[in-house]
């Protein structure tokens, strides 16, 4: 799949499950603006250009070298 290089972005949107992004590598933003996640972010050993969630609920974020 390809990716506008504006990047991706959802708001208010409700997520629900485990968002897992462990290992994942994003060349693009990711925004999530005021979004309610249900369960924690990981971001273990990723490679994300941006990710911004700006007034989102989110649990817990779970990462390293962030």
């Amino acid at each position: 799949m390809r990716v506008d290089y504006r990047g991706v972005r959802l708001v208010g949107a409700r997520i629900t499950g485990l968002l897992d992004l462990n290992e994942a590598t994003l060349d693009f933003p990711l925004w999530l603006d005021f979004c309610r996640l249900t369960d924690p972010v990981y971001l273990l050993n990723g490679q994300i250009k941006s990710l911004n969630m700006n007034g989102s609920n989110v649990p817990a974020v779970v990462g390293s070298r962030l």
